[in-house]
């Protein structure tokens, strides 16, 4: 959790722990017990995101049986983030030992972190695929 928690706030000011009893964030800023709600958007999605990613990773090493253990699919994982933390992405996408990633979102910076782009259009209520590009060369 705090690998990725720390590449996405790099910021010294902010420190997360999860408790382990109950799995709640205790959130310190400055010194300062702070609650989830009052942190800005990009802090509360790294911290989502970064207990996502922990979360799976314990899973994974836990339970051998798992059969999606080289996938991730994840949903808006950059909702609320700055530009810069949407630039760290590849960071953690590099560090994730995942076979397949399936990412949802409408970030376009994320283009040049990924191999495939998928666009869909919704009309009448039907979703179809629009346009597929394979982006590698």
């Amino acid at each position: 959790f705090k690998e990725w928690f720390n590449i996405l706030v790099e910021s010294g000011n902010i420190e997360v722990e999860i408790r382990p009893d109950d799995f709640q964030p205790i959130i310190n800023v400055n010194g300062y017990d702070s609650p989830f709600r009052d942190l800005s958007g990009g802090e509360k999605s790294a911290i989502s995101l970064a207990y996502r990613l922990g979360l799976t990773k314990i899973i994974n090493e836990r339970y051998q049986d798992v059969k999606t253990k080289d996938l991730l699919i994840l949903d808006e994982p950059t909702d609320g983030f700055s530009q810069q933390q949407v630039n760290r992405m590849q960071e953690i996408f590099d560090t994730l030992n995942t076979a397949q990633m399936i990412i949802i979102s409408h970030e376009r910076t994320l283009d040049s972190f990924i191999t495939d782009i998928f666009t869909f259009k919704k009309v009448n209520h039907q979703t179809n695929v629009v346009k597929e590009i394979n982006l590698v060369s």
